[in-house]
This record gives structure tokens, sequence and C-alpha cells, in this order.
């Protein structure tokens, strides 16, 4: 099994981490580049909280309770 690796890319004065093996850009860089950038200021938290998340979740679920013999699990460390 080969390291994942973080990298990080600059993007308008940002640094924004990408996992190399997923692809995976980092939400939370990518919201801050987004409050950066806009006059209105966005929280993680009200997406969390939103009906449309709220939907996907129970999509995603379902699907992975649906196909549970190719169960993968993602535990990313919280930024500090």
């Amino acid at each position: 099994m080969k390291t994942e690796q973080i990298m990080t890319r600059d993007l308008n004065g940002v640094a924004i981490r990408q996992n190399h093996k997923t692809g995976f850009f980092n939400a939370n860089d990518l919201l801050d580049l987004y409050n950066r950038t806009n006059k209105k200021r966005v929280e993680m938290t009200e997406y969390l909280r939103s009906k449309q998340f709220k939907e996907f979740k129970e999509e995603v679920l379902k699907d992975v309770l649906q196909n549970t013999e190719n169960l993968h699990v993602c535990l990313t460390p919280t930024a500090s």
C-alpha cells in the first residue's frame, strides 16, 4: 500500500490541499477561498444543515447499505 500524499496548490493566494490518490480537494480550503473572494461569508455548518445535504446524505447512505461488500471508510483529520 502506497502512502497517500497531500499536495498543496496555490489558488489566488490560498493554499488548497488535494489528495493525490483520490484527487479530492479539501472542502474547508475551497470554502476559505470562496469567503476571501466574496462579500457574503458562508459557513460549512450552513451547508451541513441544509435540506440539500440531508437529502444527499440519505441517498449516499442508502447506496452504501445496499453495496456493503465494496464499503471503504475514509477518516480525515481536522485541520487546525
